[in-house]
């Protein structure tokens, strides 16, 4: 049986949720409006939430295509090319270290993503 307490941090989180996807929708269907005729905005005209959406997926962006320019020189000095499909992580990341079995042909990190 689930306690009391259990019961109520359920509904916290089922609230919770319902406020994500109701900023989320609402979200969405600005979105919709913008792609159905872009010409007619401009950034300011955007909500708070779309901007902090699009701010943050241009910085995860800008971040990858530096790394990748790092990592080309990388693989020129040293004489190793990664290869990876669909193995991509973003975000901000407290410690981490990789694999060293040069063997495997794996690169696996091991992360702890900062909070």
């Amino acid at each position: 049986m689930i306690s009391k307490k259990d019961t109520e941090i359920l509904i916290e989180i089922q609230d919770e949720i319902t406020a994500d996807v109701e900023m989320m929708e609402t979200v969405y269907a600005e979105i919709d409006e913008v792609l159905k005729n872009p010409e007619n905005f401009k950034p300011k005209d955007l909500s708070p939430e779309l901007k902090n959406i699009l701010a943050i997926k241009k910085l995860k962006e800008s971040n990858y295509q530096a790394f990748i320019r790092e990592l080309t020189e990388l693989s020129k000095e040293y004489g190793i090319a990664v290869k990876s499909i669909g193995g991509v992580q973003i975000g901000k990341i407290e410690n981490i270290k990789y694999s060293d079995d040069e063997t495997s042909g794996d690169l696996i990190p091991s992360v702890k993503w900062a909070e």
